[in-house]
């Protein structure tokens, strides 16, 4: 699944005449995600963990809070961009609740919901207190160690990462995508589909689109 292109762009810099150049691009598709056969959220992403992205997505709305929950996780279709799920515990009342009215953006993990009161998800988790130490120059490191792993903004210079790290600083999931929220959703549904949530004893290190001036 291709997650960027090569177009003709234009380079315009002050003083200097326009100049035409080929430059590579990220994607960005819209991903819809049903839920018990219904349409539940169609969300703007670069294409890719997918079936990740939906899952991540499902925690993170509260629906789904454990691997057994989720027996059924399958794209759909030749075009790649559906992904259907079937929920087997509480959340599936849930689900059908908080169906998304309309589309999320890359740049808004909360668009579409039908309420205020929508856009507060208890977790099905504890906030569990702070176990792990981590040392100074480990936290101080993560950024670096994040843009290491991140492949596409290389190319492209145009996604945002999220990365799940070890105390010791050690990568275990890094995702790229067009939203920020998107790359965490990723990485927290790669979590769930190896049966690794919660995630108390690892660190998550987001980064920024573009590196300050």
């Amino acid at each position: 699944m291709k997650r960027a292109a090569r177009r003709r762009v234009v380079v315009v810099r002050p003083g200097e005449p326009g100049r035409a150049r080929e430059d590579a691009l990220a994607i960005e598709e819209p991903l819809e995600i049903r839920v018990d056969g219904l349409p539940f959220s169609v969300t703007m992403r670069t294409p890719g963990h997918d079936l990740e992205l939906a899952a991540g997505f499902l925690v993170s709305e509260g629906i789904v809070a454990a691997r057994r929950e989720l027996p059924v996780l399958e794209p759909v279709g030749v075009e790649g961009n559906v992904v259907a799920a079937t929920i087997d515990g509480p959340g599936a009342v849930l689900a059908r609740q908080r169906r998304r009215a309309l589309y999320v953006s890359s740049s808004c993990g909360i668009c579409g919901t039908a309420s205020i009161e929508a856009v507060t998800t208890l977790s099905a988790h504890a906030v569990a207190p702070p176990a792990m130490r981590v040392r100074r120059a480990v936290l101080a490191g993560l950024p670096d160690r994040l843009r290491e792993e991140q492949r596409l903004f290389g190319a492209t210079g145009g996604v945002h990462a999220a990365g799940l790290f070890s105390p010791d600083g050690d990568a275990i999931t890094v995702r790229e995508d067009v939203g920020r929220h998107n790359a965490v959703d990723k990485v927290i549904g790669r979590a769930l589909l190896v049966d690794r949530l919660p995630l108390a004893d690892t660190l998550l290190q987001v980064g920024p689109r573009s590196s300050p001036p």
